[in-house]
C-alpha cells in the first residue's frame, strides 16, 4: 500500500514529517485493526500550495486533521501557535 501524504506548503522539518509519518501509519493500523503498520506499506510526504488545483486527489486542511484525534495533545498544541 502506498500512502501519499500531502500537506499545505510550510517549513516542515524532518522531526515534524517523521511525526506526522508515524502518527498516520498508527491510525492506518488502528483503523484495520492492526498493532503495528505493515512493513509492505510506503508512503510518501509532499507539500502543496493551497489552491493549487491539485486534482489528483482530494484534501483536507489541518484544522480538519487535528479535530479528528490523529495527532497527540502535545503536537495539537504546538500546531495550533
Amino acid at each position: 500500500m502506498l500512502i501519499d501524504i500531502r500537506v499545505m506548503d510550510t517549513a516542515w522539518r524532518l522531526v515534524l514529517r517523521n511525526q506526522v509519518t508515524e502518527s498516520v501509519l498508527a491510525a492506518m493500523a488502528k483503523g484495520r485493526g492492526q498493532t503495528l503498520p505493515s512493513p509492505n506499506w510506503r508512503t510518501t510526504f509532499r507539500t502543496i500550495d493551497e489552491g493549487s488545483g491539485d486534482r489528483v486527489a482530494a484534501y483536507c486542511r489541518i484544522s480538519n486533521l487535528l479535530a479528528s484525534g490523529v495527532f497527540s495533545p502535545t503536537w495539537q498544541r504546538f500546531a495550533k501557535r
